[in-house]
């Protein structure tokens, strides 16, 4: 990804020789032996080991899209202090960050914070519901928000009605929601439950029902 943001950008070169000192026996080797299985970086164990990561240490004075490469003792200063990074390495900095920021197809991230911190208001922005007060959201596809389990439903309606309800909103056909019905109840032998009325077991229907018809997207 990196690579591909590099190229778009016009430093091809930087793209290519991106952090590839990643691949040398101590980074690479300190990735292994201190692997923290994904919960935070393999560095951190070499810290909590070592005192310190010798394989960052290793990484940043050899790849100069790291602010922390351009540091230097200054005479006048007799301190170190950071110096003009080049333009085509805050270039590749930027490029670096992007990459690191995407969420890819696949994965799944979750929003945490405490009580009234935004997480529901925030995912109202994101789906549309809500209109940002400054800046703007960039999403791609249809998105349906499922924010509460019994959100969208007319407890008034069976199942049935519910589901095509939803299916309609969601830009399905009425074929579409009927195969994907079907389908659904066979795998889940919910067929009493999705025609009782779902006022009558509105916390047990509910998911049941929102399965035959997942978030569409392209």
């Amino acid at each position: 990804m990196v690579i591909r943001h590099a190229f778009k950008v016009g430093i091809p070169w930087r793209g290519l020789m991106h952090d590839l000192s990643k691949y040398t026996p101590t980074e690479f080797g300190a990735g292994i032996k201190y692997y923290a299985g994904g919960k935070f970086s393999a560095n951190e164990n070499e810290r909590k080991a070592l005192g310190y990561s010798k394989a960052w240490v290793h990484h940043k004075g050899r790849n100069r899209h790291h602010f922390e490469y351009w540091t230097d003792y200054v005479p006048h200063t007799k301190k170190l202090m950071p110096i003009k990074m080049p333009k085509k390495f805050v270039i590749e900095m930027f490029c670096d960050r992007v990459a690191a920021s995407k969420i890819y197809q696949g994965e799944k991230i979750g929003i945490i914070g405490y009580n009234g911190a935004g997480k529901s208001t925030l995912l109202r922005v994101i789906t549309g519901i809500y209109t940002p007060d400054n800046g703007e959201v960039i999403t791609r596809g249809n998105i349906s928000p499922l924010l509460s389990l019994g959100a969208g439903f007319d407890r008034n309606y069976s199942g049935r009605k519910n589901i095509y309800l939803n299916g309609a909103i969601l830009g399905f056909t009425r074929k579409q929601i009927k195969e994907k019905m079907e389908s659904a109840q066979r795998k889940m032998e919910q067929e009493q439950r999705v025609f009782r009325q779902i006022r009558k077991s509105i916390s047990v229907c509910a998911l049941a029902i929102r399965r035959p018809l997942p978030t569409r997207s392209r």
